[in-house]
């Protein structure tokens, strides 16, 4: 991949930045074009357009896909600062959604495969970032809230999608920090096998249930699949959740000089069916990890464990090597 940015384009502070991004399991590409208070206004603008495209692992551990996913779009981004450290944003745009090459019980309406799917949407959000230093944060606080409203331009209806994201940070003295975060998101007015899988709810990976790879945390859909040798596969598809509750604590310390250490406890529940969270099975994971700081941001190791198995061939353990807490 690669970006390209030109500063100053039209001698107003704007800026215009293209990016591509291209994995084996993800191909993006993103143009933004962004200028602060136009017109005199208040607010910083921006507009952008996308093609996203992911391709899901039918079972965990495998690279045959259970689905892509192709996402489309553009819109235009309001941002004010209305008071210090506090940022309202609305952002107002069209996309195009479609869902291939389904393999695998991914629990999705046989008339949502195949299909391209265009909707009108808007989306405020609010953030609050009271953290003492973004690179190396000690104490204070981030919050997170947005609610998307998306309205099918076909015969379907509309839906609300929320999220809300607090993390707390608190220094317990000789460079000791402690850390919580929580998270909660729903999808409102829609049959779960309705909801495109791009619009869904995934936990698992370095940034919410670290003892899972990305996105694999229950629940899985089974199906039985013939082998070569003609003996029957159980193979398991990632389906995700309309609903999410996802929790971390973690303890920082130094180690020596550069180097610290942190042990951590996650824990995440999806759910197919709204708000009854424990009509599922919560997936909580521990771990421990090692940190380094780096002059843009902390090196980090973690490796985290599951408290039970999601099938029989399951991994007990997944480890990740990132950069950012």
């Amino acid at each position: 991949g690669g970006s390209l940015l030109i500063k100053n384009p039209l001698n107003l502070a704007d800026k215009i930045s293209f990016d591509t991004n291209i994995t084996r399991f993800e191909k993006n590409i993103d143009f933004c074009y962004q200028v602060p208070h136009p017109f005199s206004s208040p607010v910083t603008t921006k507009f952008a357009s996308y093609f996203h495209k992911y391709v899901h692992p039918l079972e965990v551990g495998k690279n045959d896909s259970a689905y892509e996913a192709h996402q489309g779009g553009f819109l235009l981004g309001l941002t004010k600062e209305y008071k210090a450290y506090s940022f309202w944003g609305l952002s107002i745009g069209n996309e195009w959604m479609s869902t291939r090459r389904v393999r695998g019980n991914l629990k999705l309406a046989p008339h949502m495969i195949n299909t391209t799917i265009p909707y009108f949407f808007i989306e405020p959000n609010l953030i609050i970032d009271r953290r003492n230093d973004k690179i190396k944060t000690t104490k204070g606080s981030l919050t997170f809230c947005s609610i998307k409203l998306m309205v099918p331009e076909i015969n379907r209806s509309m839906t609300y999608r929320v999220m809300l994201d607090h993390a707390i940070f608190h220094h317990f003295g000789n460079k000791v920090i402690g850390a919580i975060r929580v998270r909660f998101g729903h999808i409102f007015r829609q049959r779960f096998e309705e909801i495109m899988p791009i619009e869904r709810f995934f936990l698992g990976g370095p940034l919410s249930v670290r003892g899972y790879s990305k996105d694999t945390v229950p629940p899985l859909g089974a199906t039985w699949r013939q082998c070569p040798d003609g003996k029957l596969h159980k193979e398991y598809t990632i389906q995700g959740g309309c609903s999410m509750l996802n929790g971390n604590i973690e303890l920082r310390f130094p180690i020596y000089k550069s180097f610290g250490g942190v042990i951590f406890q996650d824990v995440g529940v999806l759910s197919q069916s709204g708000l009854c969270w424990f009509n599922g099975a919560w997936s909580p994971t521990s771990g421990w990890g090692l940190r380094y700081q780096t002059p843009i941001g902390t090196l980090r190791f973690d490796i985290g464990w599951k408290w039970k198995r999601s099938f029989p061939r399951d991994s007990l353990y997944t480890w990740y090597l990132t950069l950012g807490q």
